[in-house]
């Protein structure tokens, strides 16, 4: 029951809603009374529902409404008051089941009271968790802006509503970041927890769920994320999301009008009761079977300057009512409750490609190529670091490495920052370019300067020609247009350019001006061409073929048109391919057409029988037809590609040792020295090499060791052996990708450690112990 003046301020709240249509009815019309049940239940246990009733066909002033249950006994007494052509009033009943009342109506202009039964049925009792997930660029601006005092009051006030940090800054692009980074997309919330004490949520508010990777959901799971709140896009409101590795997080679908904002919860407690009342009650979502048998929506926080006023707005709701319930905080009790409400009826997904809509200028381009190659930067300084670091030095890494190498005579030391020995054609420190040979994954080699090899290291002009035959590999140039009209593999006589192409590296309405020939003796054989082509300009291009190596390089130096993205075609003889390319901390699939794909250091397009390999180093962007032509997107200045083929024949990992195997080779001068340490070959950890890859080795947050990423390449899940290289470490423990502990130590057995990984999963291990293993 409720007193005259509590009734008055609830009546003047509800305003318009109460005078809906459900209810109004001519004056003229026969006197009635109508019931209906709300979502509103009382404190302390929810047993009492507030029911509304409306009088219609009686023009009195005001009345008193007595209720009763069947048995006759007196439920509770409600005032009626007059609101335009109704009169409004409102009672707590105990409503846990469905349920008859009589209530009897007294008012000016009756003879006696008038009786009227009513069928009420409970509503759902709704719980609304309050995603309190701040951005952290926007925290850390709000925060420091204000004086120290101030500061750490204001946290500890945050703290004290269980406000957390968005693990997903808004700022972030996650195309863009190398493997390593990309994994720990949560280290900007954790750096906000660090500085000020407010935990990162267990819960991710996405703003844009179109902008989400597939291997996103590994990447978060990996980092303690058990719930993402998205927009409001149709389907299922309650999704598992599946990562490659079988990772999940339950998706809940924010329904349009759920924010604090929006229902009220920064203005007063009369219009918040308002709001959510209307919002529970008449929104379309909710009356879907999805809803049925769940009773829980995400609600999204407003911005960090208004949580204090949803803090007061939550306290004092639950202080009023038992139902709907408002929690915050993490997100456990949301899971638990969803999980035994639906259970097996989450629909399980797979987060589809994610693909650009627009062409960037040639300028965004540019601006993608940039940050590519600061990822693959900072990547091998992370490594080289922790290796110099036991070298007593924490700068000039690689020179610090080459300077403990133990050399008799001056040379380079090449290192390799891929999981895969390789080799490639390098530029030495003494001006020549060589073909390195073997060069050790996560490690480096040595070679000496010798002046026989200086002598036949340079590139020496010869008879003009329109094709290159290397052991693998055979390239033809079209005399006009300056494509590549053939590539044809010497064993099998697989021609890999259409027969009604127009080639590869194709600029449209090119025309071929010059061409010459050079040759690297007993490398590689390389022809440069002049061409001129409509919105490129001049447009020179050098493709190399290698003599014992099974790829092709093609490198385009085009002249800047408008700041416009330029385009380059290769029509491969492939019809219908399926797609596979490279993002970070796994792979997208779908079949052609695929438009405006980013991809991180390769494309594979797929016939019935083998496919083609393919790397923009500077043009990151791609576009495949269904007739297997690939548009690349391209920067306007230099753009470099490398092709390869891969059998059926192949390994599943062929692909990524083929785009590892772009990855640039750093060199440093090596000069004898007496005290050297380091042998003139190794590397830093040996790792199980078939279908497993490092993807990072970073100084441990702790200052003691280091942390290794690890991913599983064939799908299967397995042991993955981990031992002590060049650097040999005490013991090894499992961590999440923040480094927060996820098992027990283990001391290596004879140098190695074995790691339990899921297929297609990452795994990261925290290595401690660190010393140089040079015995």
């Amino acid at each position: 029951m409720t007193d005259r003046r509590s009734f008055l301020a609830s009546l003047s709240a509800l305003g318009g809603w109460l005078a809906g249509p459900k209810w109004i009815a001519d004056s003229a019309t026969a006197l009635r009374v109508d019931a209906a049940s709300t979502v509103f239940y009382a404190q302390p246990d929810g047993s009492n529902s507030l029911v509304r009733f409306a009088i219609t066909g009686l023009d009195a002033p005001a009345g008193r409404l007595r209720v009763y249950d069947r048995a006759r006994r007196l439920l509770g007494t409600a005032g009626v008051l007059r609101r335009d052509n109704a009169l409004y009033g409102e009672l707590w009943l105990p409503l846990d089941r469905e349920t008859t009342v009589i209530s009897e109506l007294e008012a000016p202009g009756l003879r006696g009271p008038f009786r009227s039964s009513h069928l009420l049925t409970p509503q759902r009792r709704w719980t609304l968790h309050v995603l309190t997930a701040a951005d952290p660029a926007e925290l850390t601006r709000s925060l420091n802006g204000l004086p120290a005092m101030r500061r750490a009051v204001q946290a500890a006030s945050y703290n004290s509503f269980q406000v957390a940090v968005n693990p997903l800054p808004h700022s972030l692009s996650l195309t863009r970041l190398e493997h390593v980074p990309f994994l720990r997309m949560t280290e900007t919330a954790q750096a906000v927890e660090r500085e000020f004490g407010i935990p990162v949520s267990d819960a991710a508010v996405v703003e844009d769920v179109t902008q989400l990777l597939a291997t996103t959901v590994l990447a978060l799971a990996g980092s303690g994320i058990q719930v993402i709140s998205i927009e409001h896009r149709g389907g299922d409101p309650f999704q598992w999301l599946v990562g490659p590795d079988g990772s999940r997080l339950l998706a809940i679908v924010t329904p349009p009008g759920g924010t604090t904002n929006s229902l009220g919860f920064t203005a007063t407690a009369e219009e918040m009761t308002q709001r959510v009342g209307r919002w529970l009650s008449e929104s379309p979502l909710f009356l879907s079977p999805a809803y049925q048998k769940s009773a829980a929506v995400i609600v999204n926080s407003a911005s960090d300057h208004e949580l204090a006023h949803v803090q007061r707005a939550v306290s004092e709701w639950n202080s009023r009512y038992a139902y709907p319930r408002i929690t915050a905080g993490r997100s456990d009790p949301l899971l638990e409750f969803i999980e035994q409400t639906r259970g097996a009826s989450i629909p399980v997904l797979k987060p589809k490609p994610m693909l650009s809509t627009i062409v960037p200028t040639g300028l965004q381009l540019s601006d993608m190529a940039q940050a590519g190659r600061e990822s693959t930067e900072a990547r091998t300084k992370d490594m080289a670091a922790v290796f110099a670091g036991l070298l007593g030095s924490s700068e000039a890494a690689l020179e610090t490495i080459a300077s403990e190498v133990a050399a008799i005579v001056p040379g380079t030391l090449v290192f390799n920052p891929s999981p895969f020995s390789r080799s490639g054609l390098v530029t030495m420190t003494d001006g020549t370019e060589q073909l390195a040979t073997n060069v050790p994954g996560l490690g480096y080699a040595y070679f000496p300067d010798s002046a026989e090899a200086a002598a036949a290291a340079e590139w020496t002009e010869t008879s003009p020609s329109y094709q290159i035959e290397g052991e693998q590999l055979r390239l033809t140039i079209d005399r006009s247009s300056g494509s590549v009209a053939s590539l044809i593999e010497r064993e099998t006589q697989r021609e890999w350019v259409r027969a009604d192409g127009a080639g590869l590296n194709v600029a449209e309405a090119s025309r071929l001006e010059s061409i010459s020939r050079w040759r690297l003796s007993g490398v590689a054989t390389r022809l440069e061409l002049q061409r001129w082509s409509p919105g490129r300009g001049s447009l020179h291009t050098t493709v190399t073929v290698y003599d014992d190596l099974q790829w092709v390089d093609v490198v385009n130096e085009a002249e800047a048109v408008g700041g416009q993205a330029v385009e380059y075609r290769f029509d491969f003889a492939m019809n219908e391919p399926s797609v596979v390319w490279e993002v970070p901390a796994g792979s997208e699939e779908m079949p052609a057409p695929v438009t405006l794909l980013k991809h991180l250091r390769w494309i594979r397009i797929a016939g019935d029988r083998d496919a083609m390999l393919l790397r923009g180093i500077d043009a990151p962007l791609a576009s495949i037809r269904t007739d297997g032509s690939l548009v690349s997107h391209a920067p306007a200045g230099r753009s470099r590609y490398r092709l390869a083929s891969q059998s059926r024949f192949d390994s599943l990992d062929t692909p990524w040792m083929f785009g590892w195997g772009t990855t640039p080779l750093r060199t440093a001068r090596v000069e004898p020295r007496e005290s050297a340490r380091l042998p003139t070959f190794g590397n830093i950890f040996d790792v199980d090499r078939v279908g497993v890859a490092v993807l990072g080795i970073i100084p441990a947050q702790s200052h003691d060791g280091a942390v290794v990423y690890v991913q599983e390449l064939m799908g299967v899940e397995r042991q993955v052996s981990l031992a002590a290289g060049l650097v040999r470490f005490s013991r090894a423990r499992v961590v999440d990708f923040l480094e927060r502990d996820q098992g027990e130590w283990v001391v290596p057995e004879d140098g190695r450690v074995m790691i339990p990984i899921r297929g297609s999963g990452v795994t990261a291990v925290l290595l401690s112990g660190l010393e140089l293993n040079t015995g």
